[in-house]
């Protein structure tokens, strides 16, 4: 699934940090803390959610027609940058040293003939693939007829930050996200 070409300068942007110095200490990753298994998410939290939004967020979000996966922690809400498209909707969130995304695309296209998609895991109770590209961790998966990704790119010793080492963080991270609906 490629991004639309507007979203590209943006993602660009809000993935852009600092190389690290030579002399950079082994980054020391925040301990992953399991969120509780997904369930329906009350109607009051995902409003919640959505009203922690930057406005120009929330104005994207609510030009969008499909919802948006976000995380349950309201820091991470609260710095998103959200856009949308026709039947696309997509979150940049730049931390200090880490960038989520994740994107949603309603316009799926089917296989080429003779081609069968095989997820070799399972993320949100959907077959998923989850893997790693280039040390960024990616999860893809469909869930209600939307073809979700989300990446976690960790900008300090990428190559020994457990959150982009290992699949626990994006798992968990997975699990937390609340639909948010425009």
């Amino acid at each position: 699934m490629r991004p639309p070409a507007l979203l590209l300068p943006l993602l660009l942007l809000a993935c852009r940090r600092d190389p690290p110095t030579p002399s950079s200490q082994p980054v020391t990753p925040p301990t992953v803390v399991a969120p509780t298994p997904a369930s329906p998410t009350a109607p009051a939290d995902a409003r919640r959610l959505r009203d922690l939004l930057r406005p120009e967020s929330r104005r994207e979000l609510d030009a969008s027609t499909i919802p948006l996966l976000l995380p349950r922690d309201e820091r991470m809400v609260a710095v998103a940058v959200v856009t949308a498209g026709p039947g696309w909707v997509a979150a940049s969130i730049p931390l200090s040293d880490l960038t989520i995304a994740i994107h949603g695309n309603a316009n799926r296209h089917p296989p080429p003939p003779g081609e069968v998609l095989r997820h070799a895991s399972t993320l949100r109770g959907v077959p998923a693939t989850v893997s790693r590209n280039e040390l960024i961790r990616v999860a893809t998966w469909e869930e209600r007829g939307v073809a979700w990704s989300l990446d976690i790119e960790c900008s300090n010793r990428p190559d020994l930050d457990a959150r982009c080492v290992q699949e626990d963080y994006l798992r968990a991270l997975a699990d937390s996200l609340v639909e948010v609906r425009p």
